[in-house]
């Protein structure tokens, strides 16, 4: 019977999880804020989100933009979550194209009910876009399982949402 139960409430804290009533992108604590033009660092302690002073609430980095250079910083899984595995350092062109990318996301919720995700290991990103007209835009990549993207103010989810696979195909092509 207790076997039973604890399957049962697992399938009601996914469906609480994946409902799409409500505000669904909660920002996560503690933050970080990278600049574009420095080094990745080397560890992001016990950061999980980034800080975007301003940052749109309708778009993961703000429309409009000509980012001048771009910074991707990649973060190992599950033994060390926070640790850095690579520096990717964009040109104008790559930042461009990976900053048009984001702006194309949808930030449609993810739809109710149970979802069926690949494993997730820990691995995340942070993507910080650098722009002459305003501060750096700062984007969090959840590189596993159900992928995610938020700007620390919106999130969008890969789940059901066919607009994140042009950002896949292209943050691909810029990280290999």
């Amino acid at each position: 019977m207790l076997a039973t139960m604890g399957v049962w409430m697992s399938v009601v804290v996914t469906l609480v999880a994946c409902s799409s009533q409500g505000v669904w992108f909660h920002p996560r604590t503690p933050t970080v804020y990278l600049d574009a033009s420095t080094h990745c660092p080397s560890s992001v302690g016990k950061a999980r989100d980034v800080r975007n002073p301003g940052a749109s609430t309708q778009h993961l980095v703000p429309t409009g933009i000509r980012p001048t250079k771009g910074l991707i910083c990649i973060y190992g899984g599950q033994l060390q979550p926070s640790t850095r595995v690579r520096q990717i350092v964009l040109n104008r062109a790559a930042a461009a194209r990976l900053s048009a990318a984001l702006s194309n996301v949808s930030l449609q919720a993810p739809p109710a009910g149970p979802v069926n995700c690949p494993n997730d290991t820990g691995g995340f990103a942070i993507i910080s876009l650098a722009s002459i007209a305003s501060r750096d835009s700062n984007v969090w990549w959840v590189m596993t399982g159900c992928q995610t993207l938020d700007n620390g103010s919106v999130g969008a989810t890969q789940v059901a949402n066919n607009s994140f696979a042009s950002f896949g195909s292209t943050i691909t092509s810029l990280i290999g």
